[in-house]
């Protein structure tokens, strides 16, 4: 029977017999279920008229001004119906819900328990007990109390949402989610509340089920469309799934509400930056950190955004920035850009004095990530670079046993053999970089300089060739590597294959020495050298770019520096040389 029919039917009986107080009390149960509260009230008084010792409506009333945050008299009533039923169960769940607000867990898991004893049918007290024992950090006991809630009555919402918060501390998302799931089911059509729709859209983003994610905090938007937190909460997700136009738009609606929200700046900044729009982010991000100099994470951005634009220096500003903020902080993500960012100044601009931090701090992230083959690898070379050529072994061989295949590993290995002069084993190294990656121009040039140093003159122009032939970006450039530079016309048609090589994807050294020969051909000398530098940056063995750099410190009339490039090239090609390399 409908609440509304209910009422129809006591008030009929009250017409007929208007003494029957307990009538009163079932019509002021009814209204306050309809959350009529003045009406029933006025039922609970009239059948205290009739009954002073009617322990309900004292009970009723209780409720009343429970609900109405009228503690103390709602303790008074709730009392005065104890006093007439001790054994009240109904009175002493709704004391220990009381309780909750304003006494302490111990007294409000007294009552529970005594409206348990008193009545084992009341679905709320267990409810009630298992929450007093959740805030007591008592989750065994909690969740048995909650699961017991259900057993007597499987449409307690309250106790499904309860388990559901149990689920998600144990970190068991897919029981959190069938809970949550199931209030949803009792509720009334799109009548859920928002804490229902934002739990399952974080368990479903923890599962990684981010679609899903999305589907449940888009319903919180529909119930506070003016929190921009969900929209940053959204955004996040949308940036982890790799979609970062819909990321940008909710960052951008966040940003309309709270203009003012570094947090949402900084979300921007990064947004921007794997967008390329690096003016953009920069802006972002530095506005964000006139809005909250301690936003910490505005400078681990924005030491990425230097990092990807090749500014090291403002990188590592940045970055040693981040963490004066927060010495402790283990942020993996920042910590492995420091990395980078130091392996980049020692690499490229020569600052050894970093070589000891570098160390430290790739010691200290393979403890957080032991079988990472990338940090094993930047520890290989920073003791490579420290001079210390057995720990440099050591560790390339450590990410060797985890990735047999790793090229990267395998050339490091060939060059520090070769610097050892255990020829055989630098070969072996390369020959396995080689097979690892058929493109690896280093590791193939490479096994074309030691087998020329050991005399085997045919495999030396073999595996050289075959070096400077392996990006096809270069292909037609090829043919212009044997002539002399002075005997090449910059025809229209050269000047096109070179003009179209200037694009050339470049990842290995033997890349940066010819585009360091296309630019030379060009005309571009300063960028020629730039690129000669980096190409042996990349592969010390690299005789060709010393070659070409030495020729273009000679046109300029730097002679000393340029023969340091000859002799380096007569010490790795002690042997006939190509036409273009002729001194």
């Amino acid at each position: 029977m409908k609440l509304k029919q209910k009422e129809q039917a006591f008030v009929k009986i009250l017409q007929t017999n208007p003494q029957s107080y307990q009538t009163y009390e079932e019509l002021g149960n009814v209204y306050l279920e309809m959350g009529q509260f003045e009406n029933a009230k006025n039922s609970f008084y009239s059948a205290l008229e009739i009954n002073p010792q009617s322990a309900r409506a004292y009970c009723g009333l209780g409720i009343i001004c429970s609900e109405q945050n009228m503690i103390k008299e709602s303790e008074q009533y709730f009392q005065k119906s104890l006093e007439l039923n001790p054994k009240s169960a109904i009175t002493l769940s709704n004391l220990g819900i009381l309780y909750d607000k304003c006494v302490t867990i111990d007294q409000r898991i007294f009552c529970y328990k005594q409206a348990i004893e008193s009545d084992p049918s009341i679905h709320q007290s267990y409810n009630g007990l298992g929450l007093a024992y959740l805030d007591k950090q008592m989750y065994g006991n909690a969740k048995q109390l909650f699961q017991k809630c259900l057993e007597v009555n499987p449409q307690n919402i309250n106790a499904h949402f309860n388990l559901a918060t149990i689920y998600r501390s144990e970190n068991n998302y897919q029981d959190c989610i069938n809970c949550l799931e199931t209030c949803l089911k009792i509720y009334p059509q799109n009548d859920a509340p928002f804490s229902i729709y934002y739990n399952l859209g974080e368990a479903y983003q923890q599962l990684g089920m981010m679609e899903e994610a999305i589907k449940y905090l888009k319903k919180t938007i529909e119930i506070q469309p003016q929190q921009y937190l969900l929209h940053d909460k959204i955004g996040d997700i949308y940036f982890q799934m790799d979609n970062l136009e819909e990321s940008l738009k909710h960052f951008e609606t966040a940003l309309k509400i709270n203009p003012e929200s570094a947090r949402t700046l900084a979300n921007l900044g990064l947004i921007n930056i794997n967008l390329g729009n690096y003016q953009e982010a920069q802006q972002q991000l530095q506005y964000a950190l006139q809005l909250d100099p301690g936003a910490q994470i505005c400078y681990h951005y924005l030491g990425y955004l230097h990092l990807q634009q090749g500014r090291f220096d403002e990188a590592q500003q940045n970055y040693e920035s981040y963490f004066e903020i927060n010495p402790e902080d283990d942020n993996l993500n920042a910590l492995e850009h420091l990395g980078i960012t130091y392996m980049n100044q020692i690499i490229f601009k020569g600052k050894r004095d970093l070589l000891d931090k570098t160390r430290d701090l790739y010691e200290k992230l393979l403890k957080i990530e032991p079988n990472s083959v990338t940090i094993l690898l930047n520890l290989g070379s920073i003791y490579y670079n420290l001079g210390q050529l057995e720990q440099a072994i050591k560790y390339n061989q450590m990410a060797l046993q985890i990735d047999p295949n790793y090229d990267q590993a395998n050339f490091n290995q060939g060059i520090i053999y070769h610097q050892k002069g255990m020829a055989e084993k630098a070969i072996k190294y390369f020959q396995k970089s080689f097979q690892s990656n058929s493109k690896s121009s280093d590791a193939i040039y490479n096994l074309g300089i030691i087998y020329g140093q050991n005399g085997n003159l045919q495999e030396a122009e073999y595996f050289n060739k075959l070096a400077l032939q392996a990006n096809n970006d270069f292909a037609k450039v090829y043919q212009l590597l044997d002539i002399s530079e002075s005997e090449i016309k910059i025809t229209s048609e050269i000047k096109s294959i070179c003009d179209k090589a200037l694009n050339a994807k470049i990842e290995q050294g033997v890349d940066y020495y010819i585009l360091a020969f296309v630019q030379n051909l060009l005309g571009y000398k300063e960028q020629a050298l730039y690129n000669c530098e980096m190409a042996v940056k990349y592969n010390e063995l690299l005789a060709d770019a010393f070659q070409l750099k030495g020729q273009i410190l000679k046109q300029q009339g730097q002679e000393k520096e340029a023969i340091k490039c000859f002799d380096k090239v007569l010490e790795l090609k002690p042997y006939q040389t190509f036409p273009n390399q002729k001194i």
